[in-house]
């Protein structure tokens, strides 16, 4: 899983370095592919360490568009099994 996280920093730093030689969809491809390469990473990552439940993936699905970063940033124990977060 690691490696996808590298693989989505190349992607978008070789979009960025090359903004002026490649074309508007290649451009699109390489950044849109790494951030959602990022997405997925912090999708399956961030997770509790007892019971494993997705903290990053309940947050950005079950909560509002404006709430869920300042959910997950609250978070002080699991909420699926009390687990006390590790920091």
């Amino acid at each position: 899983m690691f490696v996808a996280l590298l693989l989505s920093g190349f992607s978008m730093l070789y979009g960025q370095m090359n903004i002026d030689t490649l074309s508007n969809e290649s451009f699109f491809y390489f950044v849109a592919g790494g951030s959602l390469l990022s997405f997925i990473f912090a999708c399956v990552s961030i997770k509790c360490p007892n019971c494993g439940s997705k903290w990053f993936w309940s947050a950005v699905s079950g909560k509002g568009n404006t709430e869920w970063l300042f959910w997950l940033n609250s978070l002080s124990f699991c909420p699926k099994c009390g687990e006390s977060k590790s920091e």
